[in-house]
């Protein structure tokens, strides 16, 4: 009898003429397809990529997947990503390639936009297997965002701007002689970092920073 008491109710339901909960509705993304090499302004799309960054942040939604391609010039300007999206470098892993080879790259050589920031996060967002090089501020950055993943990426010539980034407060600095240090007054200023994510408080938010190759700051 107790088996029975569900399956009444719905049919109960049924008949008064209850409206049936809606099914969730699927949520449409699109891939995009961006190239330095580009002769054509192009549509986004395999065979017509986009030839700027500013062109496919442009088009793009969130939710949506960038791609890429290689070439041994890089895609100046930056680009901001919106909620979700996917940056992702074409071709095999940047992190293993020499300097000449073709390879995804994107920059951002002036700080004219985003500060001078390559790429600029938005929560949910993914960056995979890009070679960012020489950008004005940070090769990424991202202020208040959850649920990002850098993984793979190769960054290097960053802060060309000489932009300062975060303080180390105070402390003595280690010497040769036990229990001695230097105290370093007011802490020391670094440089911008070429990959950066803020936040305002130690919880509420995620980040996975993996595999990423950083070198030669300037």
């Amino acid at each position: 009898m107790r088996l029975s008491r569900p399956v009444a109710v719905l049919a109960a339901g049924a008949l008064l003429g209850l409206a049936p909960v809606p099914a969730a509705q699927a949520v449409t993304t699109r891939t995009w397809y961006v190239d330095a090499d580009a002769t054509q302004p192009g549509r986004g799309t395999p065979a017509a990529p986009f030839r700027t960054l500013a062109a496919v942040e442009q088009a793009s939604l969130a939710g949506d997947t960038i791609m890429v391609l290689p070439s041994t010039e890089a895609l100046d300007g930056g680009i901001r990503l919106k909620a979700g999206q996917r940056l992702v470098g074409v071709g095999p892993a940047v992190t293993g390639l020499s300097d000449t080879a073709a390879a995804p790259r994107v920059t951002n050589t002036t700080a004219t936009r985003l500060a001078g920031d390559a790429v600029r996060l938005a929560n949910g967002a993914t960056v995979r297997n890009l070679r960012i090089d020489d950008a004005f501020r940070g090769a990424i950055y991202g202020s208040e965002t959850s649920g990002v993943t850098i993984v793979g990426n190769d960054v290097s010539g960053h802060n060309a701007g000489c932009v300062e980034g975060f303080l180390i407060p105070q402390f003595n600095a280690p010497t040769n002689v036990p229990g001695v240090g230097i105290p370093i007054v007011g802490g020391l200023q670094n440089g911008w970092a070429g990959i950066m994510v803020d936040a305002a408080k130690r919880t509420g938010g995620t980040a996975t920073i993996r595999g990423n190759h950083v070198h030669d700051a300037e």
